[in-house]
């Protein structure tokens, strides 16, 4: 059982890690373009930010669903998703302690 159980948690933990990446570079993408460092009109940036954005988008969805909507215009999801993902991580680096142990 350990066989497929280990491997099976930590591709998890890895695909966690990967869409916080995806997330916090969706983050700073956005500040860049916001803050007009980025250049939109190249074409190679602007299918960057939009492939960032939509998958950002369907990772950050349950997040803003369940989050009140007026928060004086800021978007909290971000915060609240790598907050979530961080503890999903640890709770599987737990579970696989007693794996490995």
């Amino acid at each position: 059982m350990d066989i497929i159980v280990v491997p099976s948690l930590m591709l998890l933990k890895s695909v966690l890690g990967f869409s916080m990446v995806i997330v916090v570079s969706d983050v700073i993408l956005g500040w860049l373009v916001t803050a007009n460092i980025l250049n939109v009109n190249n074409q190679f940036v602007c299918s960057v930010v939009a492939s960032l954005a939509t998958i950002s988008g369907l990772l950050q969805k349950p997040v803003r669903e369940r989050m009140p909507a007026n928060m004086g215009g800021l978007d909290l999801s971000p915060l609240a998703f790598i907050l979530l993902a961080s503890f999903l991580e640890w709770m599987l680096d737990r579970v696989l302690l007693r794996f490995v142990m």
